[in-house]
């Protein structure tokens, strides 16, 4: 497989994970050491631990018409 159709895996298994609320689920491709910049505050996590405990302060909208999903 390339590495493009690999990223894309990566990315809809964490959009998956998102959209079902699996927050312990959402760094399972993450390093330990990554810097994630988000929407919310504060914006800038350091560390998979780090943005995987954001999740529990705040869950995204996942049912009802609306979905999150990933474009381009």
């Amino acid at each position: 497989m390339n590495d493009e159709l690999e990223i894309q895996k990566v990315l809809e298994k964490w959009a998956y994970n998102t959209r079902i609320g699996a927050q312990d689920n959402i760094v399972d491709n993450h390093s330990g050491s990554i810097v994630v910049y988000d929407v919310l505050p504060s914006m800038k996590y350091e560390g998979a631990k780090a943005y995987r405990d954001s999740w529990d302060e705040w869950q995204p909208q996942t049912k009802g018409k609306k979905r999150f999903d990933l474009h381009e």
